[in-house]
């Protein structure tokens, strides 16, 4: 997957989702709307971490922000402040 992957991407009648390796998935809506995601499992449920919008955020970024990404019940009291 790359930038000029993501720009060929259209939009259909349904929702669908690209995975852009280590769990990054490009959402990709009805309205045409690209967001990247990153997608973890956490006991036992999948817990679904939004990004930012694609060409807003690029494919670089969006993968650096990966590692560091984390739901609202992972953060502690410092990543809040």
């Amino acid at each position: 997957m790359d930038e000029a992957n993501i720009k060929a991407l259209k939009q259909r009648t349904t929702d669908f989702m690209v995975g852009c390796g280590d769990a990054l998935w490009l959402r990709v809506r009805t309205t045409g709307r690209k967001t990247f995601i990153v997608r973890r499992k956490q006991a036992g449920k999948t817990k679904i971490i939004t990004l930012g919008d694609w060409p807003t955020l690029s494919l670089k970024d969006a993968k650096r922000m990966t590692a560091t990404a984390k739901t609202p019940s992972d953060a502690t009291v410092n990543d809040l402040l």
